[in-house]
């Protein structure tokens, strides 16, 4: 990929909290009347302007409202610099946006659209055969043809801001995922948030998180909207010469490692001024590594943050601050937000903690699409345009403030980007003829690294299962990070005196 400098098409203006009030439209018209030539986004073959990226979502944002519905819209795209514009223009329609994964199989997308009442999918041209079938009506974008007044009703009765922009998986309890809900608003203040402290109108920011891990949808969004150049990499593996253009890089911790395993030439970095990393913990040892690849004046934020909030925490490691041994903190909350710790009643703890993870402030999620009662559970409306989300995370918090996470209270299983609610890959063992029983459980990897899927299963039936054909009915039914690298047959479950399965005296996994 050829380095790229943002075209000096004029200042943009710093994004700011008057922002968040008017919403994602308002903002994105700003910059492009601001610097229409300066390019948005790019890859390897693409380079789109915030003119043309504009146009491609005024496009979609027409043939979307054409379509007469009020359910949301699922996007099927490849991760390249045209994807920004459909999802921008999906999100201008007013309808709510539902990002898909293409490397999930087809009848996990269909599930996963009709879960969200959504009747349309946009896709490209690529895609196109992978889409059918998803939604009552499939959008090529390459086939839209655009009106006369395509770019003036873009701008034209931008949605209400505060009601939904995008839906969001997430966990759920029973093997039914949950829809979270985040507003226009909420998108403009998490751009805020994730770009303080790093980038700015005219940076190249490097993207490599899959679109449809939230975190990587909310990074796309803040890129386009703070007036920066969004640099997309191949989701295999970043290329660290194709980084010698770019102020700012998003990386997960999977990132990270092939970042260091592919040991590249310090000076291929010497243009990083910041570097982000989200997703799951990293250890010092990992920042150590990463930080001696790194300019001295390039600084390390390690963040936390959930699809009900955005990001919540930012701590960032500059290049010669002490390094612990196990995970870093995660540290202090950005700007406008209060994290507390609450028990399992939701009353605050004192000190320390441990204790439950509670945040505080304006614009978090919506709620869970038709599930009032988890809404309830986890939201408290104050009525002052704050609310607070009660998370299935454990912490604590050190003497100068900052959050260290200790987990989940749940049994939920971060795989790689993701966060996996074993009962949902227990719904699909279920459904597998031949399975009588199942529990899955994560379990960590190998030497304490990444924590990896297992599951437990009580065959019946005369023709038994083996480990191969079980994983491929699933890999059939479910994404690949859903799908557990290990299968342990057992004549039965272990179950406590209340008959529930017992957890903890599962055998160990090979």
């Amino acid at each position: 990929m050829t380095p790229v400098v943002a075209a000096p098409a004029g200042a943009a203006a710093e994004l700011s909290p008057a922002d968040v009030a008017a919403g994602v439209v308002p903002r994105l018209h700003t910059l492009v009347r601001q610097r229409p030539h300066a390019v948005a986004a790019m890859d390897g073959r693409h380079r789109v302007t915030y003119a043309q990226l504009a146009r491609q979502a005024g496009l979609v944002r027409a043939a979307v409202r054409a379509t007469r519905g009020s359910g949301a819209v699922g996007v099927l795209h490849g991760h390249d610099a045209l994807s920004v514009g459909t999802v921008l223009g999906v999100i201008a329609s007013g309808r709510p946006l539902v990002v898909l994964d293409p490397r999930s199989p087809a009848p996990r997308l269909r599930q996963l659209l009709a879960r969200a009442r959504a009747g349309v999918c946009v896709t490209d041209a690529a895609h196109e055969g992978h889409a059918a079938g998803t939604a009552a009506k499939v959008l090529v974008t390459e086939r839209l043809v655009p009106s006369a007044d395509t770019i003036d009703q873009l701008w034209s009765a931008p949605p209400d801001p505060a009601r939904p922009a995008l839906l969001a998986f997430t966990s759920g309890t029973t093997g039914r995922p949950k829809l979270l809900a985040n507003s226009h608003r909420m998108l403009v203040r998490d751009a805020l948030a994730v770009s303080g402290g790093c980038y700015g109108p005219g940076d190249v920011v490097a993207h490599t998180l899959p679109l449809a891990f939230h975190a990587g949808l909310l990074a796309a969004v803040a890129g386009v909207l703070v007036g920066a150049t969004l640099q997309f990499h191949d989701l295999a593996g970043v290329d660290p010469a194709s980084l010698a253009g770019a102020q700012v890089v998003h990386l997960s911790p999977q990132g990270v490692r092939a970042l260091l395993d592919a040991a590249p030439d310090p000076g291929l970095l010497a243009g990083l001024r910041a570097v982000t990393v989200t997703g799951e913990p990293l250890h010092g040892r990992q920042a150590a590594a990463l930080r001696a690849l790194l300019p001295a004046g390039c600084v390390v934020h390690h963040r936390y943050g959930s699809s009900e909030t955005g990001l919540i925490c930012d701590q960032p490691v500059h290049h010669d601050d002490a390094l612990p041994h196990g995970p870093l903190p995660v540290g202090r909350p950005v700007p406008g937000l209060a994290v507390t710790l609450v028990d399992a009643e939701g009353r605050p703890v004192d000190g320390e903690g441990p204790g439950i993870v509670a945040v505080t402030g304006p614009d978090l999620g919506s709620g869970y699409w038709d599930d009032p009662v988890a809404t309830q559970a986890a939201f408290t409306d104050h009525g002052d345009g704050t609310a607070t989300y009660r998370s299935n995370d454990l912490g604590r918090l050190d003497a100068d403030g900052r959050l260290h996470l200790l987990g989940r209270r749940d049994f939920s299983v971060r795989i790689g980007h993701y966060l996996v609610e074993p009962a949902e890959v227990d719904a699909a063992l279920y459904e597998l003829a031949g399975v009588a029983e199942a529990v899955t459980v994560g379990r960590p990897g190998e030497d304490g690294g990444q924590d990896r899927l297992v599951s437990y299963v009580v065959p019946h039936g005369p023709d038994r299962l083996d480990v191969a054909t079980v994983q491929a009915l699933l890999a059939a039914e479910l994404p690949a990070h859903m799908v557990p690298g290990t299968v342990v047959f057992l004549d039965e479950l272990p179950t406590t005196d209340r008959g529930k399965v017992d957890r903890s005296a599962l055998p160990p996994a090979p």
